[in-house]
């Protein structure tokens, strides 16, 4: 008996959500069978299903929020493998049929991975022939032993793998998790509140999005004017993490995390940091995660947590009375929704808003960067 398990969604967060199908087949030794699996997310439900040998087998849905996490591995596999696609899309049980056993298959529509696996003996990379310049890192093969020659059924392969390996695709774009807190969404214990539902954005109660944000990198350059070499704006996940992509043109470059939020104040990295295809910046847990110190702390059980300072609403670096007017504006105005003088993220701008942006008023709260 074989077990699969194909699983979407999840990574190495705490609260990250999944989605999983779980199934138990029973295989002839010796014998080829195709596998698929496919996800689709549609009105906030994500439905995951797997195909052995073209036919549906096994499905699962989840109204999770789901996110991937920077790498794609498949691990463990302990057989023979071989013509490997990726498509951008949801493959219908058709679909699936109609190609599964054609290996001549190089280029189509919506696919954007191919790894045939005829590389042969030596190779530890495998090439896309889609044409998409997706090569993937074949980790833990001997290179030498593991390429076997032989065909599967559709009878045009020349090499295949063998034993027990994990495949990483090699990431197409520099990855970054981020992960803070906003001061005043945060609620106890290490959770943020869904704002974007709150001010009538989402419709989904359940979901895992906070709020947008920009992430900067800013390159430590000679002159110290500090340009801007990367930028992606995302959605901040309840528990703080924030997944970036950036174009490979950063790689190798020192530079400085700057988090941007409609309310907050802009807040830096406390030092650069170089860039690799995979990174990771976490502010929570440290005050001095953050350049000058500049977070307040917000809970100490069981560890300190640390986040970005609520009310600077006008966006001018500093939370001061020029948003305090924005605030009492709204506030006489009973506007409740999409505004960022919703301070506390309750989908209301009222009185509530009030006491975090005094308390920051009268702390003289400013960004600090170099």
């Amino acid at each position: 008996a074989v077990g699969l398990h194909f699983r979407y969604g999840g990574g190495p967060n705490a609260g990250n959500a999944y989605a999983a199908t779980n199934s138990i087949f029973s295989f002839a030794p010796n014998s080829w069978h195709h596998l698929a699996a496919t996800w689709n997310t549609s009105n906030g439900q994500t439905t995951i299903k797997l195909f052995v040998d073209g036919n549906e087998m096994a499905s699962n849905t989840s109204t999770a929020t789901l996110s991937m996490p920077a790498n794609i591995v498949m691990n463990v596999f302990y057989g023979r493998m071989d013509e490997i696609r990726l498509w951008n899309y949801a493959r219908s049980e058709s679909e699936i049929q109609s190609a599964m056993s054609d290996c001549s298959l190089i280029t189509a529509a919506g696919l954007i991975g191919n790894w045939n696996l005829n590389d042969g003996a030596g190779n530890t990379i495998a090439q896309d022939v889609s044409g998409n310049n997706h090569p993937a890192n074949l980790n833990g093969i001997s290179p030498l032993s593991d390429w076997v020659a032989g065909a599967i059924p559709c009878g045009s392969c020349s090499n295949m793998l063998s034993q027990t390996f994990t495949i990483e695709p090699v990431p197409c774009n520099t990855q970054m998790d981020v992960a803070f807190y906003i001061q005043g969404f945060y609620q106890p214990y290490w959770f943020m509140l869904p704002v974007l539902y709150n001010q009538g954005v989402e419709t989904n109660p359940a979901t895992d999005n906070v709020d947008s944000a920009t992430i900067e990198l800013r390159e430590d350059d000679a002159s110290h004017s500090y340009p801007l070499v990367g930028s992606f704006t995302g959605l901040l996940q309840k528990y703080g993490n924030l997944y970036c992509t950036y174009p490979d043109s950063v790689l190798g470059k020192s530079c400085y995390i700057v988090i941007k939020h409609r309310n907050s104040i802009e807040t830096w990295s406390a030092i650069p940091i170089t860039i690799s295809a995979t990174n990771t910046y976490d502010f929570r847990f440290a005050a001095n995660a953050a350049y000058g110190d500049n977070q307040i702390l917000i809970d100490q059980l069981p560890v300190p947590r640390y986040a970005l300072y609520s009310g600077d609403i006008n966006k001018d670096e500093n939370v001061d009375l020029l948003d305090a007017t924005l605030l009492e504006n709204d506030i006489n105005n009973f506007e409740f929704g999409y505004f960022s003088t919703d301070i506390n993220g309750d989908g209301n701008v009222d009185l509530l808003d009030s006491p975090l942006l005094e308390t920051n008023i009268n702390a003289f709260i400013y960004s600090a960067h170099p």
